[in-house]
């Protein structure tokens, strides 16, 4: 089922065509919020501070957790770009990769490898593409 999409009023629009449902799945997750007070304008954030906040979050995360993977949010590609840098430079033995919509298949495709799963924690930096 979807959230926003009235599935039998598609249905019936498709000409009665037959609905698959697909089971989710759900994960435990722990969320972190930055402390790190961002100003807001009504075009989003006054300055790109919350892109280091999140990359700060995420090293402590890395520096204090003994495992589980970290996938952070971010508006776009050129933040996403900027705090896999930062992560990488901070957090050397992790593995840290991007995920957004104009990504190269093989690149958002790295994310679901169960390379070093077990044993090397995954930072996902990601635009909202990654809650689909």
């Amino acid at each position: 089922s979807s959230a926003t999409l009235n599935v039998e009023q598609f249905r019936e629009y498709l000409g009665g065509a037959p609905v698959v449902r697909v089971p989710g799945r759900a994960f435990p997750v722990d969320v972190y919020h930055s402390k790190k007070r961002q100003t807001m304008t009504r075009y989003g954030p006054a300055s790109r501070d919350y892109v280091e906040a999140a990359v700060e979050v995420a090293a402590q995360i890395e520096a204090s957790q003994p495992e589980g993977h970290v996938l952070i949010f971010l508006t776009g590609q050129d933040e996403i770009e900027k705090a896999c840098q930062m992560l990488r430079e901070r957090c050397g033995s992790a593995r840290v990769l991007p995920l957004y919509g104009a990504l190269p298949r093989e690149a958002a495709d790295a994310v679901f490898d169960e390379e070093d799963a077990e044993s090397r924690r995954k930072m996902v930096v990601a635009t909202n593409i990654a809650e689909t």
